[in-house]
């Protein structure tokens, strides 16, 4: 299956980020303090529809819980 350069660049970014954020992880472990943190928020769904699985119409409340949680931790 072909896949389209947006999809590999995101897998690309996405992987990356892993591997930073695991990287840090191990090393601020043992000064048991972060080197940096960061908020990410992606793919936001919307759909004015009932009965579906995934509730996309709750999506504007979850993205502002979500914006509330970042904005009370130090992020970067």
């Amino acid at each position: 299956m072909h896949q389209g350069p947006i999809v590999v660049f995101v897998r690309g970014i996405t992987l990356f980020i892993g591997i930073v954020a695991s990287a840090c992880s191990a090393d601020s472990q043992a000064d048991d303090v972060a080197l940096f943190s960061f908020g990410a928020i992606a793919d936001c769904q919307y759909c004015d529809e009932e009965g579906t699985r995934r509730q996309y119409r709750l999506s504007p409340q979850k993205l502002e819980n979500c914006i509330e949680d970042f904005n009370s931790q130090p992020l970067a």
